[in-house]
């Protein structure tokens, strides 16, 4: 059998785990899919002989991005990109992966995370800080958020 029919069967089997024996729908298996729940339903063996990450993935945490290729749905950056800044924020990872903000989505993905950033860090009350920003006021606010970011994408940053 070839390589990629392998892995259309592999999808297959994905599918049916989540449709069938669990019941529940694309979103569903997207926004509750974790390593335990791969592990009990034994699909481990065909997510490592026939999926393939790309780099700005990681394997033993984007489990969205198999449920996302098995159903054939576009992969949504902006729910990992948020699930990563979860991760960071609690502590279990340490910064973000330079892959993520390179390449053709690297710029979008960091657009993703400014928005979030901004909605998430400051309340913007006042009319000066509206239209002007308030200055380098503005800047001093964003600078923690962006101490997590990798070098190469860093901005802002005082040279030492």
């Amino acid at each position: 059998m070839p390589k990629k029919e392998k892995f259309e069967a592999a999808k297959e089997v994905i599918r049916y785990a989540f449709s069938t024996l669990l019941e529940w729908s694309p979103e569903e298996a997207i926004h509750h899919v974790t390593k335990q729940l791969l592990c009990d339903l034994k699909l481990f063996p065909f997510i490592d002989n026939y999926y393939i990450f790309p780099d700005d993935l990681v394997r033993d945490m984007d489990y969205d991005y198999i449920v996302s290729l098995a159903y054939g749905i576009p992969v949504d950056y902006k729910f990992q990109l948020l699930k990563h800044q979860a991760l960071i924020a609690s502590g279990v990872e340490k910064s973000y992966k330079k892959e993520l903000f390179s390449g053709p989505m690297g710029a979008t993905r960091a657009a993703y995370l400014l928005m979030e950033m901004i909605s998430t860090t400051i309340s913007i009350s006042d009319v000066s800080c509206q239209k002007f920003g308030g200055g380098g006021h503005i800047l001093k606010i964003y600078m923690p958020s962006f101490q997590t970011l990798p070098r190469s994408i860093k901005c802002c940053q005082k040279q030492d």
